[in-house]
C-alpha cells in the first residue's frame, strides 16, 4: 500500500529517522532535503533511506567516509555513505569536468542524485551521473531520464553533461509505501523523549484534573 504525503511531512519524518539512525542533526537536515527533492523529482527516496537506515544503523559514521583520490573516490570500509559522497559532491562542484569522477562502492547511489542538483545549480550546468549502465540528467530542479533496479547498483560516475536534456516538471506530493514509512517512523521515533510524570501531567488533555 503506499500512502500520500506532503513533501514537507516526508522532508521531516526523514531528518530525524537519520538523526535516529545516528546522524548528527547537520547531516540529518542533508538528509531529510535529500528524500524530499527525491520525491519531488518522481523518485522513491523513502525507500532508499529506510533500506540505507537498516544498513546504517549502529555503525561508526568515519567508516563509511570517501577517500578522494587520484582515480576516483573510495570507501575506507565496505562502502561509502551516500550523504557523505553527496555532500562532497556538492563542495567540490567546482572540480567537475566533462571528464567523469568515478565513485567507487557507492551505498544506495539514489540518494546522491540531490547533491548533483546542488552541483547543478552552483554551477548553472546540467549534471550526468552514470549508475552501472544507467545515465540520468539533472539541471538542479529535475531529472532527465529514468533508474530501475540499483538499490545494489555501486558504481557511479559524475560529470558536466553537454547537451543538457529536458527534465520534468517537479510533483508536489510523495507517495512512499506504508512499510518503507513505518521503518522510517520506528528511525524517527528515537528522537523524542521519553515520557515522564511530570510531562504527562503537562500534557495534552485533563491528565489527572477532572475539569467537569
Amino acid at each position: 500500500m503506499r500512502l500520500t504525503l506532503s513533501l514537507g511531512e516526508v522532508e521531516a519524518t526523514a531528518r530525524k529517522a537519520a538523526r535516529g539512525a545516528g546522524y548528527d542533526w547537520a547531516m540529518a537536515d542533508e538528509a531529510g532535503r535529500a528524500v524530499r527533492w527525491l520525491h519531488g523529482a518522481g523518485c522513491d527516496g523513502c525507500a532508499a533511506l529506510a533500506r540505507w537506515l537498516d544498513r546504517f544503523d549502529g555503525t561508526a559514521t568515519a567508516d563509511w567516509a570517501p577517500q578522494l583520490r587520484a582515480d576516483g573516490w573510495h570507501p575506507v570500509g565496505d562502502a561509502i555513505c551516500p550523504f557523505f559522497a553527496g555532500v562532497t559532491l556538492a563542495d567540490h562542484a567546482g572540480s567537475l569536468d566533462t571528464e567523469p569522477t568515478h565513485l567507487r562502492r557507492v551505498a544506495e547511489p539514489l540518494l546522491i542524485l540531490p547533491f548533483a542538483a546542488q552541483a547543478a545549480r552552483k554551477l548553472a550546468r546540467p549534471v550526468a551521473l552514470t549508475i552501472d549502465a544507467q545515465e540520468v540528467q539533472t539541471d538542479g530542479v529535475g531529472l532527465a531520464g529514468s533508474l530501475t533496479d540499483i538499490a545494489n547498483a555501486t558504481r557511479v560516475a559524475v560529470c558536466l553533461a553537454s547537451p543538457a536534456r529536458d527534465t520534468e516538471p517537479p510533483r508536489t506530493r510523495a507517495e512512499p509505501t506504508a512499510t518503507d514509512w513505518h521503518r522510517l517512523e520506528h528511525f524517527a521515533g528515537r528522537t523524542y523523549a521519553p515520557a515522564t510524570e511530570e510531562s504527562r501531567r503537562k500534557g495534552a488533555g485533563a491528565g489527572l484534573t477532572d475539569n467537569d
